[in-house]
C-alpha cells in the first residue's frame, strides 16, 4: 500500500479547494451587455428613424454606470436629437454629446440605484441621409459598464445594421419623411405564460403582505378580542337561559298558590263548619271552649303565613 504523509494530504485538499473556487467564479462570473434596438430595419432616404441604447445585466449583476462610444456611418446616417427622457439613469457625467462630421455618439451616465434588469439608457433619432446600408456599432476599448462594487463587468455588444433605399424607389417623401418609428412589422414571436410562476408570485406577495402586516402584537389584540366577544356571546345565552327558567318558576309559583288557596279555603271551611257544629250541638266547657278558640287562631295564623310566603317568593321572582 502506497503510504502519504499526512502534510502532503492536507497540501493536495488545499489545491483542489482552490480549483474549485477559481471554477466556481468562473462559472457565475457577473456580465452585462449594450444592447442596440433594433438591431436591423429598412428605411427611405429623408425617412427618421429611432434607435435606444440599452444596458443587459446577467440575472446576479448590478449595473451602476455606463461609458460607451458608438460609431455610425456619417455618409449615411445624422443624428438629429438624443433623448434622456426614458432613461433611468439619473446622474450624467457629462451631457451626451454626438458628431455628425466624423460620426460618434458619446454617453456616460451613472445609477443612484443599481440595475439588474434590462435597461433604457438613451434614444437617439437618426435621419436618413441616402441609399445603402447604415451601420451603428460600439468603440468596444471606450465601453466600461460598473457594477455596484466599481468592476467592470462589460461581457458584449451588438452593432446595428439599417437597410436604406431610394426615395424614388420606396415612395413619396408625404408618406415617410419625419417618421420617428420604424414602420417594419415585428417578426412573429411567441408569448409563453408560466401560470405557476405567476401564481407562486402571487403567493409570495401574499406571504411577504402577511410577514409585513401581521405582528405578535396584533395576533394578541385579535385573540383577545376573539376572547371577549366568545364571553359576551356566553353571557347572552346564559342570561337567557335564566329567564326562562325564571318564567317557569314564576308559572309553577301562581299554580301552587292557586292550589294551595283553593287547598285551605276547603279546609278552613271544613274547620268552620266542624267547630259551627260542635258549638251548636251542645253546651262547651271551658277547655273546649279555648280549644276552639285555639284552633281559629290557628288556622288564621297558617293562612297568614302561607300568604306571606307566597308574596315573598312573588317579590323574589320580579
Amino acid at each position: 500500500m502506497l503510504y502519504l504523509p499526512k502534510q502532503f494530504i492536507h497540501s493536495f485538499h488545499l489545491a483542489l479547494l482552490m480549483v474549485v473556487m477559481f471554477l466556481s467564479s468562473a462559472v457565475y462570473s457577473q456580465a452585462a451587455d449594450l444592447v442596440l434596438s433594433p438591431v436591423e430595419g429598412s428605411y427611405i432616404t429623408g425617412q427618421t428613424f429611432i434607435t435606444t441604447l440599452l444596458v443587459a445585466p446577467d440575472s446576479d449583476d448590478q449595473v451602476s454606470s455606463v461609458e460607451a462610444v458608438l460609431s455610425f456611418d456619417s455618409d449615411m446616417l445624422a443624428v438629429v436629437s438624443l433623448d434622456k427622457a426614458n432613461s433611468v439613469f439619473t446622474n450624467w457625467t457629462s451631457e451626451p454629446s454626438f458628431s455628425n462630421t466624423i460620426g460618434t455618439i458619446n454617453v456616460s451616465a451613472d445609477s443612484q440605484t443599481p440595475l439588474s434588469s434590462v435597461s433604457n439608457i438613451i434614444s437617439v433619432t437618426f435621419l436618413v441621409k441616402k441609399e445603402g446600408t447604415g451601420l451603428i456599432s460600439f468603440n468596444k476599448d471606450s465601453v466600461k459598464v460598473l457594477d455596484d462594487k466599481g468592476e467592470n463587468v462589460f461581457n458584449e455588444s451588438n452593432d446595428a445594421k439599417y437597410s436604406i433605399s431610394d426615395l424614388a424607389q420606396g415612395g413619396s417623401a408625404g408618406e415617410n419623411n419625419n417618421q420617428l418609428f420604424d414602420n417594419v412589422p415585428p417578426e412573429p414571436f411567441a408569448v409563453n405564460v408560466e401560470t405557476a410562476e405567476v401564481r407562486n408570485s402571487f403567493q409570495t406577495v401574499n406571504m411577504g403582505f402577511l410577514a409585513n402586516h401581521v405582528t405578535p402584537a396584533s395576533l394578541f389584540i385579535f385573540f383577545l378580542i376573539l376572547i371577549i366577544v366568545t364571553q359576551i356571546i356566553y353571557f347572552i345565552y346564559e342570561h337567557r337561559q335564566i329567564k326562562k327558567k325564571e318564567e317557569k318558576l314564576r308559572q309553577e309559583t301562581r299554580e301552587i298558590q292557586e292550589q294551595m288557596e283553593r287547598i285551605f279555603s276547603a279546609l278552613r271551611s271544613e274547620i268552620y263548619d266542624q267547630i259551627n257544629m260542635i258549638t251548636k250541638s251542645k253546651r262547651l266547657s271551658a277547655k273546649e271552649q279555648i280549644a276552639v278558640e285555639g284552633l281559629t287562631r290557628a288556622l288564621e295564623v297558617s293562612e297568614n303565613l302561607i300568604e306571606k310566603e307566597i308574596n315573598d317568593v312573588k317579590l323574589i321572582l320580579k
